[in-house]
């Protein structure tokens, strides 16, 4: 166990975390620490599974400076229409849809919306395909990674969501130091 409260791995990885389009890539000798996130069954809704969602992802840094990285995707698998009212998207043929994505697919399920599925669409028609997003923010310490996490609600609740609680959590079963703010001591 390091200082830091670490276990690391061996041997230890040179990680590359990618960033949004025009934005850095973060490369970083180190091993995902924690990850967590929305996607899931709705239960009662008509699909499968969710068109959106988000993952956290903690990586702790091995260079000895006690750093972490924390990487948010927006994953998203929905399409709309060109033209339609949500405008969303990248608009591109329907030929021209990467293969890698074409099969995940799904349309929008919004009223004024819903297109036809891909596979009844000319190859010509132009949709709006929703792409993942990413961000990558560097942390000095575990401060750090909370004050990352955190979201303003409203002009006067703030705090942390669920998933970054989970997040939190997940982290605190590999590395102690996260335990300090994943448990909180009252004294009466």
């Amino acid at each position: 166990m390091t200082a830091e409260g670490r276990t690391p791995p061996d041997p230890q990885e040179l990680i590359v975390v990618e960033g949004d389009v025009g934005e850095e890539d973060l490369e970083f000798p180190g091993y995902l620490l924690a990850s967590v996130g929305t996607r899931g069954a709705i239960p009662g809704h008509k699909l499968e599974y969710q068109l959106r969602w988000t993952e956290l992802n903690l990586y702790a840094v091995t260079d000895g400076t006690g750093r972490y990285v924390l990487q948010v995707v927006g994953r998203s698998i929905a399409y709309h229409r060109a033209g339609g009212p949500c405008n969303r998207g990248v608009e591109m043929r329907v030929k021209d849809i990467p293969e890698a994505v074409y099969h995940d697919l799904e349309a929008c399920q919004q009223r004024n919306c819903k297109p036809e599925e891909l596979g009844d669409l000319p190859v010509n028609t132009r949709v709006r395909v929703e792409r993942n997003r990413s961000s990558a923010d560097e942390c000095p310490n575990v401060d750090g990674v909370v004050a990352a996490l955190w979201k303003p609600r409203s002009r006067l609740i703030s705090g942390l969501d669920e998933l970054a609680k989970d997040l939190l959590t997940e982290a605190a079963i590999k590395d102690s130091a996260f335990l300090r703010v994943t448990r909180k001591r009252r004294v009466l």
